[in-house]
């Protein structure tokens, strides 16, 4: 079987230049643009397709029915074997209005969200004007996660009683590093501990670290105390 050629390869730095988005605009061409999260690809032929046909049709309107929510769906089970209810899929105009209106359900006014920093930028604009307060666990020497200052920083965001939750980038914005299943599982495990949870349930620690792992380039809002769960009766089918 022959394998795909690179993606990258498919499209030339010349061509590239051609772009008008800012990434390829903003600065003079002695610059190599590295600074915005845009691929240097070609669209995906499906995807391609697809526009062209709606655009030849003139099916531009407002979006109706489940089509997005149903091959989102489809989409979950088959990569990453997740169950999702079609009917709770909400559209979202863009990433971070999406994490904004994710965490209005799991905060209010003045509670604590943890962040990572160095970390995307717009955490810490987004987060501000909706009346969040935002706690620091920096990154440690070697740009990964510190669970020392995720401990302390969950701690702190938990202290006063009230709502708290964590904002993750992974890849981790902007130092590119891919976080370890193993600190996805102790990321969640720290939080149970900040829920008020005795101790960590195995089986929740690990099912939060999973879906913390296969949200890559995503942006996870987790209420703390949404991962406290009791364990299953033995023998009951999860």
């Amino acid at each position: 079987m022959a394998m795909e050629a690179n993606p990258f390869d498919r499209v030339t730095l010349d061509q590239l230049r051609t772009r008008r988005s800012a990434k390829w605009r903003v600065f003079p061409p002695d610059v190599l643009p590295l600074w915005v999260a845009e691929m240097d690809t070609i669209v995906a032929e499906p995807i391609t397709e697809a526009v062209h046909r709606a655009l030849t049709a003139g099916d531009t309107g407002y979006p109706h029915g489940s089509g997005y929510a149903d091959a989102m769906a489809a989409f979950a089970q088959h990569r990453w074997g997740w169950e999702i209810d079609p009917g709770l899929v909400r559209p979202v105009t863009d990433v971070m209005s999406g994490l904004v209106e994710t965490l209005r359900l799991v905060t209010g006014p003045g509670d604590a969200v943890v962040v990572t920093p160095p970390v995307y930028p717009p955490f810490f604009t987004f987060l501000g004007h909706h009346d969040l307060r935002l706690v620091m666990a920096p990154l440690g020497p070697d740009d990964r996660l510190d669970l020392g200052a995720l401990e302390h920083a969950f701690r702190a965001a938990t202290a006063g009683g009230g709502r708290a939750a964590a904002v993750l980038a992974n890849p981790h914005n902007p130092t590119g590093v891919v976080h370890t299943a193993a600190e996805l599982t102790s990321v969640a495990a720290l939080a149970l501990f900040a829920s008020g949870a005795a101790e960590p349930w195995n089986g929740t620690v690990q099912r939060a670290a999973v879906t913390l792992a296969l949200a890559a380039e995503a942006l996870i809002a987790a209420r703390m105390l949404t991962l406290k769960e009791e364990p299953p009766e033995p023998g009951a089918a999860r």
